[in-house]
């Protein structure tokens, strides 16, 4: 048995020269893929405690806010008639706003009039029934993040145009 003197790897014979370079070569693939190896499980890890925090998904508008929608608001903000002027079946209607102007500001819940109108219970109309607490967090969150769209069922940001 001898060691090699490039990599300190213990030989188990005498190779020809041509033997140990090939040897080196899977060494070096080996390396390389344990060190990939070791990143994709550090993801993985992460992917795992993501999910356990709940943080797994991000909110769009498709999956999680048109649901809503449609079961508590569309009647009257959609389907043929358009209370206000104001239309909620499709994220750029909703920016797009009514009489009172634009409902959603991305990333500023604060500033949009349809946290405001929900948040207040004034939306849906009380006879309708305010929608729940978990509902309007959930509406928060996505404005707050920039109320993200799903293309293809890939999340993606709505692209804002500068002059």
């Amino acid at each position: 048995m001898r060691i090699d003197e490039n990599s300190g790897i213990r030989l188990a014979r005498e190779a020809p020269p041509a033997a140990n370079g090939e040897l080196m070569e899977r060494l070096l693939y080996a390396r390389k893929l344990a060190r990939f190896g070791g990143a994709l499980a550090l993801a993985a890890f992460h992917l795992v405690l993501s999910s356990a925090r709940g943080e797994d998904e991000r909110i769009t508008f498709e999956k999680h806010i048109a649901p809503i929608f449609q079961a508590r608001c569309v009647k009257c903000h959609g389907e043929g008639k358009l209370e206000g002027g104001l239309d909620l079946r499709r994220k750029f209607l909703l920016a797009k706003g009514g009489d009172s102007g634009t409902a959603l500001v991305e990333g500023k819940p604060e500033e949009s009039l349809l946290i405001e109108k929900i948040s207040k219970g004034e939306m849906p109309p009380k006879e309708e029934g305010k929608l729940d607490d978990k509902q309007i967090e959930l509406i928060r969150r996505w404005v707050s993040a920039g109320a993200p769209i799903a293309r293809n069922g890939v999340p993606v940001r709505t692209l804002r145009m500068t002059p």
